[in-house]
């Protein structure tokens, strides 16, 4: 059973709630390189909320929604996902171990996330030429003084960053994607955890995505760990 508030609900409560196949947002831009705009379809969202099925009492309506949040999340709600995300003492140990064998610092370090698209994380598609070139002409901005880890969704592509960059710092784990449809696998479940919490340690996060959207998956650390964030699409 769980707890909304004062509401008692069961889980088969919340397997009925009902998906609105209807997009409740217009006109969705990416701009400031971090922040998404939108503009709520109200009668499409008023209609869904009215629907029965979505009520357990006559008087609350519950949905589930993974759309951003538009205004800035408030501290105590970062604190609150803090603690919610907190790893496990297993976990812990090998981020840590991560970090030791890096040489990496807690705090001292910056993260490259290069969100590089679905075709390569779900596909395993080659990588194209075109994106390594793209990506070798925004990278040159790297301080020498400056500490950088690399962090990517396709490991192929670390491999050839490896070689074009030989500064940058990196660790070969098979990571995975939580969504789209993709069949969870333990060890790469695992391992897309331990880069999230290792780029948690950071002390800044440039990402750069295929995606109009951005990325989430930095983006959302950066929020909730308070880590200065510079978000970059290359089309």
């Amino acid at each position: 059973m769980s707890s909304i508030g004062e509401i008692e609900l069961k889980n088969n409560e919340l397997l009925q709630l009902h998906n609105n196949e209807i997009p409740n947002y217009e006109n969705i831009e990416f701009y400031q390189q971090v922040k998404i705009e939108g503009f709520l379809n109200e009668n499409n969202f008023n209609y869904f909320l009215n629907k029965s099925e979505n009520t357990n009492d006559g008087r609350n309506v519950f949905i589930n929604t993974y759309l951003y949040p538009q205004n800035e999340v408030p501290q105590k709600h970062k604190e609150r996902m803090r603690s919610i995300l907190e790893p496990i003492p297993k976990l812990v140990t090998q981020v840590n171990n991560v970090l030791t064998n890096l040489n990496l610092e807690k705090n001292r370090f910056n993260v490259i996330h290069i969100r590089s698209g679905d075709k390569y994380l779900i596909e395993n598609s080659a990588i194209d030429p075109i994106f390594i070139k793209k990506l070798a002409n925004v990278l040159y901005f790297l301080n020498n003084n400056e500490t950088y880890l690399l962090l990517t969704d396709s490991y192929k592509l670390k491999y050839v960053l490896m070689k074009l960059f030989p500064r940058l710092k990196m660790f070969f784990n098979e990571i995975t994607h939580f969504g789209e449809g993709v069949e969870l696998n333990n060890e790469k479940v695992k391992n897309t955890l331990i880069d999230f919490y290792v780029m948690a340690s950071s002390k800044k996060i440039y990402s750069f995505s295929v995606y109009d959207h951005g990325t989430g998956f930095s983006r959302w650390c950066a929020e909730t760990y308070n880590i200065p964030y510079i978000g970059n699409i290359l089309k």
